[in-house]
């Protein structure tokens, strides 16, 4: 029981220092189903991209999938996506611009 109290501190510190400084986030950072928008359908495709179950038509890339800019897809792209769906995001963020 104490290991799982424990656990579940780890995991909301973890997201509480993800979501201290988070940017809202503007399709297409994010937009993994390539549907002009951000919603929880991202989310759970974001999740599959990340276990590498994601269907063939998701946009698993860094340009799209990384959207807290860490050069990587993580569980807190996760958060960070989630957050913006749920209107916890602290302040706008633009696009990427295009390379």
């Amino acid at each position: 029981m104490i290991l799982n109290l424990s656990l579940i501190s780890v995991v909301g510190l973890v997201e509480k220092k993800a979501l201290a400084d988070t940017n809202c986030i503007v399709a297409p950072l994010g937009d993994i189903n390539r549907d002009q928008k951000i919603d929880l359908n991202d989310v759970t495709l974001l999740k599959d991209c990340i276990i590498k179950k994601a269907p063939a038509t998701a946009d698993c890339s860094t340009s799209t999938a990384d959207v807290n800019r860490d050069g990587k897809v993580s569980s807190l792209d996760v958060i960070v996506l989630q957050a913006t769906v749920l209107g916890k995001c602290t302040k706008p963020t633009p696009p990427p611009t295009p390379t």
